[in-house]
């Protein structure tokens, strides 16, 4: 088309509106790809003369102010100082707990320098072996075996007395037995289960346990042996020995809600339990450690001092039990050390 528009002897319309396009094309080209590279450059040029904005003002930083010095550590405690946690925000809010506000010392319980590790304390203390039994006392004469002993729950010896409150051997021997009972070690427990094998000992039973629950039995446990044992008074129903409470200073509302409670209504069936379980035929009749029984007995004494026999064997057995599984349990981590160091 252009090479025909060279001519000058041909001008037609068509040849001159192709020249009209062009030139605007080429204008529009021009401007597209030259224009933004030119007034990139002059935002180049105007930004390099600005001056830099002018830096912010801090207001300077308060202070630091000393804490006071700390008081020194009492013997076993350790000050150890916990640092506050940081927050995005400087200025604390009313909100934040106080313990974040500043520091919070924590006291940490150590051993004194000067003492041994937990660890040699106790064993000084196991390796101390307790007083072997005294005594020339017979098994089957002077205590018995039981056929199925009954192992404790606790890990103290336990020793039981079953008792009737009209049993007078029984009232005779209470007197005894708290005096011995007051001067027993930590590691004995004693307690008492009352004997019921007829239907007026489970009324007395249920008045035993009435009293514990009320707890009154300090004053109406030798009230009862007095009354049933010694003068034989006709107690043997609730209505009764709910006016023997009464005249002990226990309202009938508090008694009858004691004696019809859930637990005071089972015990009777429990002490009835134990009795068949520890083999129970006589009373008073006393059993250590789930293992032997000392029955009744003319000297009252004596048959105390059976007791305390029986409690100090079985201490001293339950001593060399512990060091001989103390000794096993040393030789096997022995045994596992050689093991691992032998390659």
């Amino acid at each position: 088309m252009f090479k025909d528009c060279d001519k000058p002897q041909r001008h037609s319309p068509l040849c001159q509106h192709g020249v009209a396009v062009a030139l605007v094309a080429f204008a529009l080209l021009a401007a597209l790809s030259i224009s933004p590279t030119a007034r990139a450059l002059e935002w180049f040029k105007s930004i390099e003369h600005e001056a830099p904005p002018a830096a912010e003002h801090k207001a300077s930083a308060p202070p630091q102010v000393m804490p006071p010095p700390e008081p020194p550590p009492a013997d076993g405690v350790t000050i150890r100082r916990v640092e506050p946690a940081k927050f995005p925000s400087a200025q604390p809010s009313d909100e934040a707990p106080s313990s974040l506000l500043g520091e919070r010392r924590e006291p940490v319980r150590t051993q004194p320098l000067d003492a041994p590790p937990p660890s040699a304390f106790h064993r000084r203390i196991a390796d101390t072996p307790p007083p072997q039994p005294v005594g020339d006392y017979r098994e089957g004469e002077d205590y018995h075996l039981l056929d199925n002993p009954q192992p404790s729950s606790i890990r103290q010896i336990e020793v039981v007395e079953f008792f009737w409150y009209g049993c007078p051997h029984c009232a005779l021997f209470e007197p005894h037995l708290r005096r011995w009972a007051a001067r027993q070690q930590s590691d004995v427990r004693f307690h008492e289960v009352p004997a019921v094998w007829r239907s007026e000992m489970e009324a007395h039973a249920r008045a035993y346990y009435t009293a514990k629950a009320l707890g009154r039995l300090d004053d109406i446990h030798g009230a009862l042996f007095n009354a049933l044992a010694l003068q034989q008074q006709p107690l043997h129903s609730q209505s009764t020995l709910g006016d023997f409470f009464a005249k002990a200073g226990v309202a009938r509302e508090e008694f009858d809600r004691a004696w019809t409670s859930f637990s005071v209504s089972r015990s009777p069936a429990k002490a009835k339990q134990s009795m068949r379980a520890h083999g129970i035929g006589a009373t008073p009749t006393m059993v250590i450690a789930g293992t032997y029984q000392v029955r009744a007995e003319r000297d009252m004494e004596k048959m105390l001092q059976v007791v305390e026999y029986l409690i100090a064997r079985e201490r001293y057995e339950r001593y060399v039990k512990g060091t001989e599984l103390r000794d096993r349990a040393r030789q096997s981590a022995e045994e596992d050390a050689r093991r691992r160091a032998t390659p």
